[in-house]
């Protein structure tokens, strides 16, 4: 389960891909060793304001090494996070067991298919707060 909260242990990273969601979660499992898998259904995040969208979500879980959740940002013209519109991706990371948070963000940097990949820190994401992600 993936709960998003004021104070969540979890890390942003946006990327931006013109790519489809599963050539880039190949692509990052490539890249950083990881399993992101399909999940069996589109994430629905309960948004407190508006009607909720079904996103693309990917998922990596592993006891020692922490989640990742691959969440493409938009859906039918909603965005999961509106004030970074830009962004194609999300990936939210729980547990950072042993990854530096510049590191990943090369890492990511050198995947070919990817644009651009930044780290966010939640507090500057407003809509982070309004934002109730459940798996």
């Amino acid at each position: 389960m993936l709960t998003l909260e004021e104070d969540f242990d979890f890390e942003i990273f946006g990327i931006c891909s013109h790519h489809p969601d599963y050539r880039l979660a190949f692509e990052i499992n490539q890249k950083l060793n990881l399993r992101l898998f399909k999940s069996d259904h589109d994430f629905i995040p309960d948004l407190k304001k508006g009607t909720p969208g079904a996103f693309s979500c990917f998922e990596h879980i592993d006891e020692d090494f922490g989640a990742f959740y691959l969440i493409k940002n938009s859906a039918i013209g909603k965005h999961l996070i509106p004030e970074k519109s830009m962004i194609d991706y999300f990936l939210f990371v729980n547990q950072l067991n042993g990854i530096e948070i510049q590191k990943t963000v090369k890492i990511l940097n050198d995947i070919g298919i990817v644009l651009a990949t930044y780290h966010f820190d939640s507090s500057h994401l407003p809509s982070i707060s309004s934002i109730h992600l459940d798996f």
